[in-house]
């Protein structure tokens, strides 16, 4: 009788490492517009690997911003109203397109990395794969800031406390996203060593001091 507990012990062990192995890395990546912070992340540490780690991970982006609700009217503001237009256009983009994270990503990428304008909107979207005429049908004051709205709940849920908020499968850490901020393919690589995942984006396994190679 010990000896069958034993077994599947064992086995349920085995399968619940096997899972782990099988689980996607989902990269989550919230940010604000205009946010000097969040451009930093964009163009020096997403925008140089976002192909290459597009083939070992999924991703999910949270446009956001802090809503505000002033006499019935939500708006997608926070500092001022240019920003608040890019956060509106952003979270319809990411409403709209929610189903095309891998085109959303390399839309927010360009708006980020180019310098937002409603001149570069187009063009983003088009080098995306994605349609401007239907984000730019989105009503900033009605269907925007409901979209903003929800982002901003889900980030408080989530209890996210900058931007970005770089984090992995839905759970924030204040550790991993200081990581990932500072090198975000190092953090992205070790994660999926540690799931046993192989990705040829990253570099395999250094050796431990002292190894068998060292001299």
């Amino acid at each position: 009788m010990k000896l069958l507990i034993v077994i599947f012990c064992a086995i349920v062990l085995f399968k619940t490492i096997e899972c782990t192995c099988d689980q996607d890395l989902t990269v989550i990546v919230s940010f604000e517009s205009l946010n000097q912070r969040s451009i930093c992340f964009f163009k020096n540490q997403l925008a140089p690997v976002y192909e290459e780690l597009s083939k070992c991970v999924k991703w999910h982006f949270i446009p956001c911003s802090n809503t505000q609700i002033v006499d019935e009217v939500k708006n997608c503001c926070q500092d001022d109203l240019t920003q608040c237009k890019f956060d509106a256009m952003h979270a319809c983009a990411a409403h709209i397109y929610e189903d095309h994270e891998y085109e959303l990503g390399k839309f927010f990428i360009c708006m980020m990395t180019d310098g937002e304008s409603y001149d570069n909107a187009d063009q983003c979207a088009k080098n995306a794969g994605l349609e401007w005429a239907k984000i730019k049908k989105c009503k900033p004051s009605t269907d925007a800031a409901e979209y903003c709205l929800n982002r901003w709940n889900q980030l408080n849920t989530l209890h996210v406390i900058r931007l970005p908020g770089i984090f992995f499968n839905w759970r924030y850490n204040i550790s991993v996203d200081d990581q990932l901020f500072a090198n975000f393919k190092s953090g992205v690589c070790d994660r999926l060593q540690k799931m046993g995942k192989k990705c040829d984006a990253c570099p395999p396994c250094s050796a431990p001091p002292n190894g068998p190679n060292s001299s």
